[in-house]
C-alpha cells in the first residue's frame, strides 16, 4: 500500500536497488530535502518524502521500496502536479541533485558494502536514470 503508482501519479525516476535500510536513507533524504533552497520538505504518513514548490506549482513524491515489496528494492520519484514547462525544468534540476546526493552516499559508504545505506541493483544504475531525465542545465 501506499505510494505514488496508488494515487495514479506519473513517475519521474525509477532507480532500482540490491539492498536498503529504509529508515536510514529516508533519515538522510528528509534532511536533504529539507535543506533544499526553492523546495519545501516534508514526510507523508506512509513514510514518503515529498519535497513541494513554495508557489504550489508542483511537487516530488520520494518513495523507498524495500526489498520485500513488489518489483524489489528501489527509489521511485513521482510527480504531484506540476505539468508547467517551468516546473519540470525545475523537477528535473532536483532529480540530478538527487542523483548526486545518492552518489555521494554511496561514495562515503566506501568499501563496506555489508554496511551501505543502500546498493544499487546495477552498478552504472544512476547514470542510467541520469540518461531518462532532462538534460542537466549548464
Amino acid at each position: 500500500g501506499g505510494g505514488g503508482g496508488d494515487r495514479g501519479l506519473d513517475p519521474v525516476m525509477y532507480l532500482p536497488l540490491k539492498s536498503v535500510k529504509v529508515g536510514a536513507l529516508r533519515m538522510f533524504l528528509s534532511i536533504w530535502t529539507m535543506a533544499r533552497e526553492d523546495w519545501k520538505g516534508s514526510q507523508g504518513d506512509d513514510g514518503t518524502l515529498v519535497a513541494a514548490t513554495p508557489d504550489g506549482a508542483g511537487g516530488a513524491l520520494i518513495e523507498i521500496k524495500d526489498e520485500n515489496q513488489e518489483g524489489g528494492a528501489a527509489i521511485v520519484v513521482w510527480r504531484v502536479e506540476g505539468g508547467t514547462l517551468a516546473y519540470r525544468l525545475k523537477e528535473s534540476l532536483l532529480m540530478h541533485a538527487l542523483l548526486d546526493e545518492l552518489e555521494s552516499i554511496i561514495k562515503d559508504d566506501g568499501i563496506d558494502k555489508s554496511n551501505a545505506i543502500f546498493q544499487l541493483r546495477e552498478d552504472n544504475g544512476i547514470d542510467e536514470v541520469r540518461k531518462s531525465l532532462p538534460a542537466r542545465p549548464h
